[in-house]
C-alpha cells in the first residue's frame, strides 16, 4: 500500500497548482460539456477493449481491426499513434494528465471523429484539440462542484484517478455499464531486454522506450514464467487488481502475451476474445454520444457562480494580510522572556482566533482554495515552521503563526488573480 499511495500523493502535491490552473482555462471549453454520468449503464450490450502502449501492443494490430466493430476501442495518449497509424481509428481516448508532456501524444495525428474524456483538469491544449468532444468527469474538483451547484446543474460523476490513464478509463467502463473488458497492450511489465512501450510512440522517439530491469521485480507472467516490473508498473498492476476485485461483476480478459498475470483477470488469446466478443456490436457507441452532444443546457455565468467564493477568497486574504503585517511590525526585543506578557503579543495572538473563524465560515469555498496553490504553500509552511526556534513560547507561536498568515496570504492572491479573469 505503500508503495501505491506514496507516488500518488506525490503527485498531488507536485501538480496541485496545475490542476486548478488547468481547470480555469479549460471552462470556456467545457463547463457545457456533458457528464460521464449520463451514460451511465448505457453500454451494457457492449464490451470494452483498453488499450495499454506495453511492447505486447505490437502483435495486436491484427485483432483490434477485427475486434472494432464488436468492441468500444478506448486509450490513453500513448498508444493513440500507433492504433491511427495503422488505421484503427479508437472510439474513445481519455486525457486525465494536467502537465504538457500529455499533448505528444496527440501531436501531428489525426483527432477526426474520437471522442475524448477528461477531466476539467486535464491539459489545456489537448482540450481546445477535441473542443466540442468532449466527455468530462468530476473528482475532487470543489471548482466544478460550485459551479454545478449554484447553476442548479446535478453534481458531475467521480472517476478513479490512480496512477495511469488507463485506470481512468477501467473505471469509465463501469460507468457505461460494459459486461466485458479485454487488456490490450497493457504488459504492466518489460520485456527482457528492458522495453517498455511500443516501438511506435512518442516514448520512441524520444528513447525512453526502453529502461534498465536490474531494480525490477520479477512476477509471474501471462505466458512466460516471470516478467520484470519496475516501481511505476507495479502500482498500475496493483490499481488494476483492486478494482478488478472489487468490481468483481464485470467479465475481464488478459490479450497481453508478454505482460504481467492480473489477479482476477485470465490471459486469453486473440483467436479466444474474438469468438468471445463476436456476437456484439459497436455501432451504436457513436450514436448515442453524439445525442448526447447534441443536447442544450441553459446559459451559467461563471463569475456569478463564483462571486461568493471570490468574495470569500478577497476577506481572507486581507484579514491574513494585516494579521501577517502586525506581527512582522513587532520590535525584535518582543521575543525576549520578559516580554510574554506583553499586550501587543496577547492582542496579536487573538487574531488567530479571527482567521480561524473566518477560514471556517465556508467549507465549500475553502475547499477551492485550499485544492490549487494554498495546498502548495501550506506543505511548505509546515516545514518551515519545524525550524523555527526561541526562547520565547509566545513570541514562537506568533511567528507560526505569522508564517501560516502569508502562506494563506499567497494562496488567495494566486486564486483571485484566476477568478478575476471569468
Amino acid at each position: 500500500q505503500y508503495l501505491v499511495l506514496k507516488p500518488l500523493i506525490d503527485v498531488n502535491l507536485r501538480t496541485a497548482t496545475n490542476l486548478q490552473e488547468n481547470t480555469f482555462r479549460n471552462l470556456p471549453y467545457l463547463q457545457d460539456a456533458p457528464d460521464i454520468g449520463q451514460l451511465a449503464g448505457s453500454f451494457t450490450d457492449i464490451p470494452l477493449i483498453l488499450v495499454g502502449a506495453g511492447p505486447s501492443l505490437d502483435e495486436s494490430m491484427g485483432f483490434l481491426r477485427q475486434a472494432r466493430g464488436h468492441a468500444i476501442i478506448a486509450c490513453s495518449n500513448s498508444p493513440y499513434r500507433k492504433l491511427i497509424n495503422n488505421g484503427i481509428k479508437p472510439h474513445l481516448t481519455v486525457s486525465a494528465d494536467p502537465l504538457s508532456p500529455t499533448l505528444q501524444g496527440y501531436q501531428d495525428i489525426s483527432l477526426d471523429d474520437v471522442w475524448l474524456a477528461a477531466p476539467f483538469s486535464a491539459y489545456p491544449p489537448v482540450i481546445e484539440r477535441f473542443a466540442g468532444r468532449v466527455l468530462t468527469w468530476t473528482t475532487n474538483n470543489p471548482i466544478m462542484e460550485m459551479i454545478r451547484h449554484r447553476s442548479s446543474r446535478k453534481q458531475g460523476t467521480p472517476i478513479l484517478e490512480q496512477g495511469t490513464v488507463s485506470g481512468c478509463i477501467l473505471d469509465i467502463a463501469r460507468v457505461f455499464g460494459c459486461p466485458k473488458v479485454l487488456f490490450v497492450g497493457q504488459d504492466m511489465a518489460m520485456k527482457a531486454d528492458g522495453q517498455y512501450y511500443t516501438n511506435d510512440s512518442f516514448y520512441a522517439d524520444q528513447g525512453m522506450h526502453y529502461t534498465e530491469v536490474h531494480r525490477a521485480q520479477n512476477l509471474p507472467g501471462n505466458t512466460l514464467e516471470t516478467v520484470p516490473v519496475e516501481s511505476r508498473l507495479f502500482v498500475y498492476l496493483r490499481t488494476f487488481e483492486q478494482f478488478v476485485e472489487k468490481y468483481s461483476g464485470t467479465e475481464y480478459a488478459n490479450l497481453a502475451r508478454l505482460g504481467a498475470k492480473i489477479k482476477g483477470v485470465p490471459y486469453m488469446t486473440f483467436n479466444e476474445a474474438l469468438a468471445w466478443i463476436k456476437i456484439h456490436d459497436s455501432s451504436p457507441f457513436d450514436e448515442r454520444m453524439q445525442d448526447l452532444f447534441n443536447q442544450e443546457l441553459p446559459p451559467v455565468s461563471l463569475a456569478e457562480c463564483l462571486a461568493p467564493t471570490r468574495e470569500y477568497v478577497e476577506r481572507l486574504l486581507d484579514a491574513c494580510l494585516a494579521a501577517a503585517l502586525s506581527i512582522e511590525h513587532l520590535p525584535e526585543k518582543f521575543s525576549k522572556p520578559n516580554y510574554a506578557s506583553n499586550p501587543r503579543i496577547a492582542k496579536n495572538l487573538q487574531q488567530a482566533n479571527a482567521i480561524n473563524s473566518l477560514v471556517d465560515s465556508s467549507k465549500p469555498n475553502y475547499q477551492i482554495l485550499f485544492e490549487g496553490k494554498t495546498k502548495v504553500e501550506l506543505v511548505a509552511f509546515k516545514k518551515k515552521v519545524k525550524t523555527i526556534e526561541g526562547p520565547n513560547d509566545k513570541w514562537l507561536m506568533l511567528q507560526r503563526n505569522k508564517e501560516y498568515y502569508w502562506s494563506l496570504f499567497e494562496g488567495c492572491s494566486w486564486l483571485l488573480k484566476h477568478l478575476a479573469k471569468l
